[in-house]
């Protein structure tokens, strides 16, 4: 048995409440749910990019760490030697570095951003790396990020911009050898005929379906028990995690809706916070409903219990009228609060010392970089 955090990590689950933790998920099928559960919500193109943007906004000069590259999708681009087999995906650094990665293309994962994670470790691929001009307005924040790309994958990072003053060797560049020399020499002759780059972004639409049963299932074990697991409506979300699709499959009861399905300005307003991921816990007459916010961007809706099916359980009263936790993976923190404190903080009517004081060190990092926090 293995640690699982029922609120993934990737979106700061390991500073949640310790209730939001166990014990009792087996190494094989939390390792399966991590690649292709976890994996498949967290490396589609909008969530993967919104967190590495949250780390960005928590950023602080005085305390300089690398950045995540934000990632463009796959170009049309065909440098020398690619194989059939491999795609030139285009990144961007801090500040607006380009960073050209020819990696193996698997089409059974074709919507994950970086492609395949357990192909990414297992075998040998390239990345060409451009530093911008704006580089300059913060040279440590650019050479930490390089530092730190690709840290686990088995990447030759190549520098492909002059260097003075610091060796990229140190940071874990190599030298070019021919063929690289040629990619170089194919990229800089496109970016002066032509600076634009077509991507060809791809989605798969189903990305959130299986996640989000887990989710739900996860927060209904940790708030009602070991009962909870033998509820009708349990073993949907049970189905709906391991679903995989396919003819003759019975389709799991879930009841929820996805990020795509509609868009709410104010239910954004009211449920989530810039740059902190927000997840809700709300019990309705009918059901516990878990209000999954990804920075009032990005919204999904699942029921992880229905009342009827434990109308007793002491986890009803333990729910009271709601109840929020704000995670802000980048800042190390987590905060948990009522839903009814969480509004009146929203709303101005009664602001919460916690997440005050997040706002403020999030404000102070972004004044600090030059981001205008407003």
């Amino acid at each position: 048995m293995t640690l699982e955090h029922t609120i993934p990590q990737f979106l700061g689950g390991a500073y949640a409440p310790n209730k939001f933790k166990s014990n009792r998920v087996c190494q094989r099928c939390n390792s399966l749910l991590g690649m292709f559960v976890d994996g498949s919500f967290a490396r589609t193109w909008w969530v993967s990019n919104w967190l590495r943007n949250a780390a960005r906004a928590a950023y602080d000069p005085v305390r300089p760490i690398g950045l995540p590259l934000i990632c463009m999708g796959p170009t049309k681009l065909q440098p020398p030697e690619i194989s059939a087999d491999e795609v030139c995906e285009l990144w961007l650094g801090p500040q607006g570095e380009q960073v050209y990665w020819i990696r193996p293309h698997d089409e059974r994962l074709y919507w994950y951003s970086g492609g395949n994670p357990r192909t990414a470790k297992e075998i040998d691929s390239r990345a060409y790396f451009y530093f911008a001009q704006q580089s300059n307005d913060d040279q440590l924040k650019t050479w930490l990020s390089f530092r730190d790309a690709f840290a686990e994958e088995r990447v030759k990072k190549v520098m492909c911009t002059q260097v003075a003053g610091a060796n990229p060797k140190d940071i874990g560049f190599s030298d070019p050898d021919e063929r690289d020399r040629s990619r170089i020499e194919y990229f800089t002759q496109h970016h002066i005929e032509n600076p634009c780059h077509a991507i060809a972004l791809r989605i798969e639409p189903t990305y959130d379906h299986r996640f989000m049963a887990k989710l739900g299932l996860g927060l209904g074990f940790s708030v009602f028990g070991d009962e909870y697991l033998s509820t009708a409506y349990a073993k949907e979300l049970q189905k709906g995690t391991w679903f995989r699709g396919g003819a003759g499959g019975e389709v799991p009861q879930v009841r929820g809706q996805t990020a795509l399905s509609a868009t709410q300005p104010l239910f954004h307003q009211l449920t989530g916070l810039p740059d902190a991921v927000t997840l809700t816990l709300f019990p309705t007459q009918d059901a516990l409903v878990l209000i999954l916010d990804i920075g009032r961007h990005l919204s999904w809706k699942v029921a992880a219990c229905l009342r009827d099916q434990l109308p007793n359980s002491p986890g009803w009263a333990w729910l009271d009228s709601g109840q929020t936790i704000v995670m802000y993976k980048y800042l190390q923190t987590a905060v948990m609060l009522s839903f009814p404190e969480f509004l009146a903080h929203v709303n101005g009517t009664h602001l919460h010392q916690d997440l005050v004081h997040l706002t403020m060190r999030l404000n102070l990092a972004q004044r600090g970089s030059g981001v205008d926090p407003v």
